[in-house]
Parts: structure tokens; sequence; C-alpha cells
């Protein structure tokens, strides 16, 4: 998930030099769409809170295109951006009102004390954040990317006020994009009787030309290391550094990890393993899925190339955990709509790691922030085809680009993919797809939805898809903490008795139709 994209971070377009100036003319209101022809940097957002993405041929004016909301609860608009260059007779003071200071290259750590405003980015496109006691200098922290393709972004710590010689000179405003009128939704829908989840029963021989000895796919199904089924009903973890005990009482048979690749390959292997005492473990038996999420949001396949190169250069490390584990490359990378990038860059990726030695199960994320309806639909096969050992799954995430029409959660777009004709869709792909994400459904969140969890966990269940709840420490509060405007399924971790769990942690672990406590059952290699 791409958490905290819109609580603190704003970014700003900056004058880049005394000879350059950028203008930008409107193209669209909040949810049309902005049309153009090659490719244009289009500025998302509103009264001086922005986003800046390029695009090819138009795009959607609305916050999944841009992968963040600049500015919660506003209406926003969409403009190009466009380069005028003068020559001025005499070189214009400079005119600001704060100075900063180069603390980190990206990728590095910016180090300090106290707690200092840090701006992040390069060439005018800057994000503004605050940290205590320093921070690293890369996307994740600051919840966005500035500056989409640039290699060059560093970190600068803030320093105060400056001389300002002459006023800026006075800017004036683009034209006021009136925001199309608010639509009110229908009534609420009584969602449809429940339906009996289909047993997960079968056994299964590895093909030859499997070459594994852990989790493998056939015919659209995946099987443990003993050859019987296995559905993934479980949880995200974001923090590796929480050993969040309570998850062991959650009856979760997989963990999707949240991996810090940073550290020592050796301390990762003994975190998962459970040899460190955190809870998700293969000693408490779960399946773990550790992935890379430095790309998280990101198109370019650069990221998606050197988050393989992690994975290639850490195997002799991660293929010890072959048997219990299933491979996520990259967590929400791609673009959404231009399927193809995204087919051609995970073709290359798996290629690789095969090459590498790895033969265990990979877990492909869907593009567009992990949600594209397009991408699995359309080039899962292709991906899946490509691997010699036909050992891939697919991670569909759901959130606010979905809607739930029979559920009771009304579109906000016409074209907006339907919650139960997608899972049908999934499914009648003939892959074996889990939805590795989904939330409270409390119109919460950089990515806000009214989609109830049970509505996602009912109709997974029918359509025979995994599924893995966003998550059990997406904490919200100092300190470790949750409260109920998280994500959290759990408020400290800990989980002995049900009010220690949150609404939404309550319905995904103790519900007595489609809770983990009911559902989920062990892989038989821990049997």
């Amino acid at each position: 998930m791409f958490t905290g994209l819109a609580a603190s971070a704003l970014l700003y377009t900056q004058t880049a030099s005394a000879d350059t100036a950028k203008t930008y003319t409107p193209c669209a209101a909040e949810w049309s769409t902005c049309s153009f022809t090659g490719t244009r940097v289009v500025r998302y957002g509103n009264e001086g809170h922005f986003v800046f993405k390029t695009f090819t041929n138009g795009t959607p004016c609305r916050n999944d295109a841009f992968g963040s909301d600049p500015q919660v609860g506003v209406a926003k608009s969409c403009s190009l951006e466009s380069v005028t260059t003068t020559t001025p007779t005499t070189p214009p003071p400079v005119a600001t009102s704060k100075t900063y200071s180069q603390c980190a290259k990206e990728w590095a750590t910016c180090s300090f004390s106290g707690t200092k405003v840090i701006r992040y980015g390069d060439e005018g496109h800057f994000v503004f954040k605050t940290f205590t006691n320093g921070t690293p200098c890369r996307n994740d922290a600051f919840g966005g990317d500035p500056h989409v393709g640039s290699l060059n972004k560093t970190c600068a710590i803030e320093l105060g006020d400056g001389l300002a010689t002459t006023p800026p000179p006075v800017v004036t405003p683009p034209p006021v994009v009136t925001p199309p009128p608010v639509v009110t939704p229908p009534p609420v829908v009584t969602p449809p009787p429940v339906v009996t989840p289909p047993p997960t029963t079968g056994t299964a021989k590895r093909p030859s030309y499997n070459l594994g000895t852990g989790f493998f796919v056939l015919n659209g199904k995946l099987y443990d290391a003993n050859g019987n089924e296995f559905r993934m009903r479980g949880v995200n973890k974001v923090h590796w550094d929480n050993t969040s005990p309570g998850l062991n009482n959650a009856n979760a048979n997989a963990t999707r990890w949240t991996i810090d690749f940073n550290r020592r390959p050796a301390d990762n292997l003994a975190l998962l393993q459970g040899s460190t005492g955190s809870a998700g473990t293969v000693a408490k038996q779960h399946v773990v899925i550790p992935g890379n999420w430095d790309g998280t949001c990101k198109d370019d396949p650069a990221y998606l190339t050197r988050m393989t190169d992690t994975w290639v250069g850490q195997a002799a490390t991660w293929k010890q955990l072959e048997k219990f584990m299933i491979l996520n490359i990259a967590n929400e990378w791609g673009p959404g709509g231009d399927g193809t990038v995204w087919r051609d860059a995970n073709i290359a990726a798996i290629k690789r790691l095969r090459a590498a030695g790895y033969h265990a199960t990979i877990s492909v994320t869907a593009g567009g922030c992990g949600q594209d309806p397009n991408s699995i639909l359309k080039w899962g096969k292709a991906v899946f085809d490509s691997d010699p050992e036909k050992n891939v799954i697919f991670d569909q995430h759901i959130y606010g680009v979905y809607r739930d029409v029979a559920g009771g959660a009304a579109g906000s777009w016409n074209d907006q993919p339907d919650l139960e004709p997608h899972f049908k869709a999934l499914a009648a792909t003939g892959l074996v797809v889990e939805i590795g994400e989904f939330g409270p459904g409390r119109n919460i969140g950089p990515s806000p939805t009214l989609i109830k969890p049970e509505r996602v966990i009912q109709i997974a269940e029918a359509n025979g898809l995994g599924w893995l709840a966003w998550a059990w420490d997406d904490n919200n509060l100092a300190g470790g903490m949750s409260d109920e405007n998280s994500f959290s399924m759990s408020y400290s971790g800990g989980y002995s008795k049900s009010s220690d769990l949150t609404t939404f942690g309550r319905m995904v672990v103790e519900d007595s139709r489609y809770g983990l406590k009911v559902l989920a059952k062990p892989a038989s290699i821990f049997r």
C-alpha cells in the first residue's frame, strides 16, 4: 500500500534557474480527462499542493492516476506544464525566505539531530516533510516521487529564513476550473446472501518442469511441497522491527512482509525464520511472502531492475527459505493502463531470478499502485507462460479504484470497475490470484473506499482467490500504537482478547463466517 502519501508531504514547483520558467495551462477538472498529444508533464492538485507526473497522450485527472491525493478533501484539477526560456539582461536577485543545506543523495541517509524540515527532489520538483533524528533519502520515506524518472534527487535540511533582496514576482493564478457537480450516491443496496466458499482440497504431483522444493502452481491451483492445495488467508506486516506478538493468535496461514533490504541478508533470513522472536514467521507455521518495496507506485522499469538486482545478489540467502516462501518481486510497481511495460519488465525480472537459481513461487503485483484492473486480466497469462517453471502467482490490491455496487459502495465515475465482476474475471483467467491488500473500507487513507472488508473476503472466497488483509500493524500513533483511524488490525500489536483488535481486526480475525479463525488452515508442510 502507498501509505501516507497525502498525510504530510507537500509538493511544490520552483523556478529551476534564472532563465527558465514553468507555466501551467488547465486541461481538466478532477474526475475528467486531461487530453493532449505526445508526452507531457501534468500537474495535479490545488492551492499550492501538487503532484507532477509524466504521461503520454492524455490521462484521467484523479488520485489513482497520479499515485496520491495531494490535498485531501479539496476539489482538484490538472494542468499541462510548459517551459519558456528568456535571456535577462541582468540576472535577477534570488528571492527566498528559506535556505537549504544538502545532507544526502537519493538512497543514502540524511543524518541530523532533533526535528528538521527536509526537502527532497531536484530541478525545482520537491517534497517537504518533517523528520526527527534523520531519515532515509528515498521516495518511500517522503510518500511520493517528486520528479519521476530523475536519478539525481537529493535531500537538504531547511535552515530557516534568509535575506530576500527583492520580493517574489506576482504570479497571475490560472483560471479557476469548476469542479464537476457532486454526485449523490445511490441508496445502500442490501448485500447478496452469504455464499459458502468452496473447500480447499486436492493433491497434485509436482510437474517435471518445476525444479523447486517448495510451492508450485498447476492447472490454476497453488500447492505446497507435499502436493496439497493451499489457499492464502492471512495478513500484511508493515514493520519488520515490531514483534507483533498477537499475530500468533490470529490464525493467519500466510504473512506478507515489508522487508528492509538495507539490512544484512542473514538478519532478514533469521527474522522470517522466527529465530529472532517475531510473529508471522515460519516457526509460527506461517507461509512467508517477503517483498521489495523500493519501487512502490513507480512506473520506471529501472526501479524493477534495481529490485531484481537485489534479489539476484542475495539469492544464496533467500533460497534457504524456498520451501516455506513465496517471493514478491516488487510491491505495487509498474504503470497502470500501458500493460505492455508491466508485462515485459516482469518477464525480464522472472528470467533473471530463474537464472540466479530461484525455483520458488514468484508473486507479481498488478501495476497502477497494485490496483490497475487490467494488468493481470490482459497480460498475466503472458507473464506466467514466460516462466519455464510455470510457477508464478498474481497479486491484486483493492482500494479506491474499485466500487462494489451489490455491497452498497457506489462508484465515483462511470467506468469504475465493480468488485464482484472483476473478481469473477480474475478467476476466469485460470491463473492463481491473491487479493494481496484491502483495508477497513471506511473512506480513509490515501485511496479511500467504502468497500467493506467482509465483502472482499466473501467474493474472494466464492471465486477461489486467496486474500491478505492490510495490515496487522499499520500504526498511525506514536510508540507503535493505532486507533480506529488507521488500517491497523491491532491497537498495539498484541492480541489476547477481542478488545485488543480494531473493528477492522475483529472482522478479519473473528467474523463467524469469514474470519481467519474460521477459514485459515496452515499449509500441510507444517503438519
